[in-house]
């Protein structure tokens, strides 16, 4: 089976990183796409982030209407710091004949060398990659020949800009599926973030 991997805080989730996993979905012909909530992002340490297990309940709400979006917990289930290549490894050994394809955007290709084993990433999966309009990230020499890119609309929506709306009292709801709007309000997030 053809798999997509999507990782991220999700701090919260927005129509952005829905766009791009129904684009690559569909341009790469994948079964499903699996959103891997990060426990704690490595890049992100020196910030609070919203507790796991709402992030993980708000990516439930956003994927729900879409059956070939899929919610994983595996970075959850192992603690600690998130690191891509540990993911794609665990996904390798439970289903070793599925192909992987790990999503990200273009502003993200550039830096994938300074990732945690960026070798072990190209050797675990294919990259997709969602064009950003007016990018021209360079494919890294590691990754050359195991990439496929993906067009698509711009996306110009951002979780910190959300919880700034949030804390500003200003609408998100054209940011976010009405589902993660409703949960964001009823659980009181990103008042105070």
């Amino acid at each position: 089976m053809r798999v997509g991997l999507l990782g991220g805080s999700f701090d919260p989730p927005h129509h952005g990183h829905l766009t791009l996993a129904r684009r690559c979905a569909d341009a790469l012909a994948l079964a499903r796409v699996r959103f891997e909530v990060a426990y704690r992002p490595p890049h992100k340490q020196d910030r609070p982030l919203t507790p796991y297990a709402d992030r993980v309940a708000l990516v439930r709400a956003a994927i729900a209407v879409d059956p070939r979006l899929e919610l994983s917990t595996l970075e959850g289930e192992r603690r600690g710091l998130s690191y891509t290549v540990d993911t794609l490894e665990q996904l390798r050994r439970a289903a070793p004949a599925d192909r992987l394809w790990f999503l990200i955007g273009e502003d993200s290709l550039a830096e994938l060398m300074s990732w945690r084993d960026p070798e072990g990433i190209a050797a675990r999966a294919r990259l997709g990659v969602y064009r950003r309009p007016g990018s021209a990230a360079r494919v890294p020499p590691l990754f050359a020949g195991r990439v496929d890119f993906v067009d698509g609309p711009p996306i110009d929506i951002s979780s910190s800009e959300i919880r700034a709306r949030c804390r500003r009292g200003a609408p998100i709801a054209d940011q976010l599926p009405p589902a993660v709007a409703a949960l964001i309000r009823s659980k009181g997030l990103y008042r105070d973030a």
